[in-house]
């Protein structure tokens, strides 16, 4: 009875709880976002735009690099007065008369701050001829730092009607006559012959007055580098060698004893010869000829007394 009449009381009536809806649980299940792309799709294109922007930015600096530095050196870029320093890297330090070229060379080259003026530099100072392995660099804005070395020659070398300086390189440089290289010559005792002398097309020479050789004449070059340092370690005092085709290279001493060496290597041949000329000191007589071309032979013509 109380729970019939406690029911119908409340007929009619409504009540805060029976207007509020249910909460709607929360889903704890994975799936895609809302925003519709997968994280991995996302860092794909991600990656895609980095490239294409790198991309672009090479070619720019391909195409546009040479025109900006241009338009930039009429700016900040530009220092009014460069600090020119010029060092030297290994060997023979540089003269102070070098030195005074190559500041007016480089200072003279460089007037707008561009990768284009400071080639310019190098290779203007690489024109004179005597100096090597040189390098232009721009450390700071107003600074450029100059580095070289001194070309060592170590022979004469007839080229055509003159003689030029050779190095230990095989490269070909300089008239031993003018001003600019007669203090070099003077040094030099010794002269190759033969390499140029059956070149069929006149000789030429690059932006440097290098003589611009053959394959097969540097290499012959390199070879009687190597037979002139090979000697003179043995104590011999060269005063020529001489190339001859399907001979090859021959020597003449002090003592005027022509030796034949034919081609390389050397090394065994010269430890023979020095062999010999013990034994002809032994004996008292010198020798004006010398074959060691053979494998393993040795001829000896003595001096006729």
């Amino acid at each position: 009875m109380f729970n019939f009449l406690k029911h119908k009381s409340t007929q009619g009536k409504s009540s805060v709880l029976s207007n509020q809806h249910p909460r709607k649980r929360r889903s704890k299940t994975l799936g895609p976002s809302k925003s519709g792309l997968p994280l991995a799709v996302k860092i794909a294109l991600l990656c895609l735009v980095v490239s294409l922007s790198w991309f672009l930015a090479v070619e720019f600096h391909k195409v546009y690099s040479n025109t900006l530095a241009n338009v930039l050196s009429w700016s900040y870029l530009n220092p009014k007065q460069w600090n020119i320093q010029i060092i030297d890297i290994q060997g023979t330090p540089l003269t102070d008369d070098l030195r005074k070229e190559v500041f007016k060379r480089v200072s003279s080259t460089v007037r707008v701050a561009s990768p284009a003026a400071l080639q310019s530099a190098r290779s203007s100072v690489e024109s004179m001829g005597r100096l090597q392995n040189i390098s232009v660099v721009r450390p700071k804005y107003d600074t450029l730092v100059i580095s070289a070395t001194i070309r060592t020659p170590v022979l004469l070398v007839a080229v055509g009607s003159k003689n030029m300086l050779l190095s230990a390189d095989g490269t070909v440089y300089g008239d031993a006559t003018s001003d600019e290289f007669a203090s070099q010559a003077s040094a030099l005792t010794s002269t190759l012959y033969g390499i140029f002398d059956k070149r069929a097309s006149p000789i030429q020479y690059d932006k440097s007055q290098r003589v611009i050789t053959t394959q097969d004449e540097g290499a012959l070059l390199r070879a009687a580098c190597d037979l002139f340092s090979q000697l003179v370690k043995q104590s011999f005092a060269v005063k020529s060698i001489s190339y001859v085709d399907y001979r090859g290279f021959s020597a003449v001493v002090d003592d005027d004893t022509e030796i034949v060496l034919g081609s390389i290597p050397f090394h065994d041949k010269i430890d023979k010869l020095s062999s010999i000329y013990s034994k002809l000191k032994a004996q008292g007589t010198t020798a004006a000829r010398i074959e060691l071309d053979y494998d393993g032979k040795a001829f000896v013509k003595e001096k006729k007394m």
